[in-house]
């Protein structure tokens, strides 16, 4: 009864924190959607708050990316499953924690154990799958965004796993004697909301654009249908569209015009016609123009590239895509994958890239170079490699995208709520390019300027500010999850080697072995809250 009441509580938070991205993305709701887990595991065994953590992050991945169907079953089911796997192992060393220990330090630790374990799983390049991050979820709750500009998003998510750490402990916690415990892991939630809030409020409210320099963009979304994006006897009817769009940039003039993710409809080698015809389009408009280009370089690998071209078709600078999409670009595990999945012995591999680039656009006019950097599709959802960017010298950052491959999921507003982070932790404006959308510019702070809709045909034109202010998140990195990393491995050593193993599990999630008892008795405060040994001695002193 008790697994499956645990296994209830699982999968209702599961649903509740799907429920804090889009679609209908609720970011409040993330303060109390860990609850029900968290209160299954008080007084679970390790085996059986591993089975409630799959439980949740099975619901919570197969909601939140349901749309990795499109590759297929089977990589539908992987990467769904190992997501939920970490979860599990979150649930599982929770369990763990919540048993030797007391209300304070289950209030600091389980968070501890949630963000290394989100770290882990967000920075693998192309084998990374940061959805479903928390501190994703709120985007729109712009003051609590600020905390990314010092600990990165990981640092949102601690914030979220420790209120509602401190709501699971206060709710578990009602019985117990001792009640200093309680009144602490309150004040501290209470301080810990101040704090952020009042941080953010500050920072937003005070924020003033330091940009040195301001250029006008011109945003390209044609909306082009992934069915027929790749289909060669479409390719003249797809360059039309794109030139139309082009085209009024002549009189409307920007100082650059930027195209999304393979703009070319076909992989083209450097003499093709399509590609010259992409750079008559600088001539025309006499703009500079950022394009991505699918091409199949001198050495006849195929590469994710964007080019920065000024008008007569000089090529002034070119990034290829350092992390190909696993599935789409590339095809992972390749020899297990082809017995598992035969459509997979079809698709070739898209060469990675070595290194960042930071492209150089002058304006007429001026003799300053203003630089940036370009992150292409799933490489923004990277927040390793959008800060090496701009420690490399860029001051703003464009991702070019094309999302068309998820038809109107909620693929594509997960995706710009990525950019927002890299905006906010690292200082810089943001736009973003995408050939169905969303399209937009986002400021330092998390503001939204500019935005499109979802395969709505438009060109968007906004003022991108260029800086080399840095945030302390893009100068020390990731810091703070390394030192959280560190402190799991001590305290886990710590009571692995201090307290031994347990003989029973209390409902209140307390172990009553005889050896743990005594380490209670000589425990500091906060390790333990000891209510069934305090009332033993409490009761032996009144007897006296």
């Amino acid at each position: 009864m008790r697994v499956v009441k645990g296994s209830v509580l699982a999968v209702v938070s599961g649903a509740l924190l799907a429920l804090c991205f889009p679609y209908p993305d609720l970011g409040l709701l993330a303060y109390f959607a860990l609850v029900p887990l968290l209160i299954a595991l008080f007084g679970s065994s390790p085996r059986d708050a591993a089975l409630y953590g799959f439980l949740t992050g099975w619901v919570l991945f197969a909601a939140l990316s349901y749309w990795v169907a499109i590759y297929g079953a089977f990589p539908f089911i992987l990467i769904v499953s190992l997501a939920a796997s970490l979860i599990a192992v979150f649930a599982a060393l929770s369990s763990y924690v919540i048993k030797r220990t007391g209300p304070l330090l289950q209030l600091f630790f389980l968070p501890v154990v949630w963000v290394v374990i989100e770290f882990l799983r967000s920075e693998l390049g192309s084998y990374s799958y940061p959805y479903g991050v928390l501190g994703y979820s709120q985007t729109g709750i712009r003051p609590v965004l600020q905390i990314a500009g010092i600990l990165g998003v990981y640092g949102i998510s601690y914030l979220i796993v420790f209120v509602n750490t401190g709501i699971a402990v206060l709710i578990k916690g009602r019985d117990l004697t001792e009640r200093k415990s309680l009144y602490a892991v309150q004040i501290c939630v209470v301080l810990m909301l101040l704090a952020s809030a009042g941080f953010g409020f500050v920072r937003t409210a005070s924020f003033k654009d330091k940009s040195k320099n301001e250029v006008s963009v011109g945003i390209v979304q044609p909306s082009v249908p992934q069915k027929l994006k790749w289909d060669e006897d479409m390719a003249p009817s797809i360059m039309n569209k794109y030139e139309g769009l082009v085209r009024p940039f002549r009189v409307d003039s920007v100082d650059m015009i930027v195209l999304p993710e393979a703009t070319l409809p076909l992989y083209v080698e450097p003499d093709d016609p399509l590609l010259y015809r992409l750079k008559s389009w600088a001539s025309m408009t006499k703009t500079p123009l950022l394009a991505g280009v699918p091409l199949i370089d001198e050495d006849l690998k195929s590469r994710n590239t964007v080019q920065l071209i000024y008008p007569g078709g000089r090529e002034n600078g070119r990034y290829d895509k350092m992390y190909p999409a696993p599935f789409g670009e590339f095809v992972p595990f390749r020899p297990i994958s082809e017995r598992l999945w035969t459509d997979f012995t079809a698709r070739g591999d898209v060469t990675p890239g070595k290194n960042p680039t930071v492209f150089r656009l002058r304006r007429s006019g001026s003799n300053k170079d203003l630089r940036f950097g370009v992150l292409i599709c799933s490489e923004s959802l990277y927040s390793h490699l959008a800060r090496r960017v701009v420690r490399d010298g860029a001051e703003a950052i464009f991702v070019m995208t094309n999302d068309a491959w998820f038809y109107t999921t909620n693929e594509s507003d997960l995706h710009f709520d990525m950019s927002v982070l890299r905006a906010v932790e690292n200082g810089v404006y943001v736009a973003q390019a995408a050939n169905s959308g969303v399209s937009g510019v986002v400021d330092p702070t998390g503001r939204v300027v500019e935005q499109t809709k979802v395969f709505e045909v438009t060109t968007l034109k906004s003022t991108i500010g260029f800086n080399d202010t840095r945030t302390f998140f893009n100068k020390a990195g990731y810091l703070f999850p390394y030192i959280l990393s560190a402190l799991l491995f001590l305290f886990l050593l710590f009571l692995i080697f201090s307290v031994g193993s347990a003989d029973t599990v209390s409902e209140d999630g307390n172990e009553h072995t005889e050896g743990n008892r005594q380490w209670r008795k000589n425990a500091p405060d906060g390790i333990s809250s000891g209510s069934s040994d305090k009332r033993q001695r409490r009761t032996r002193s009144n007897r006296r």
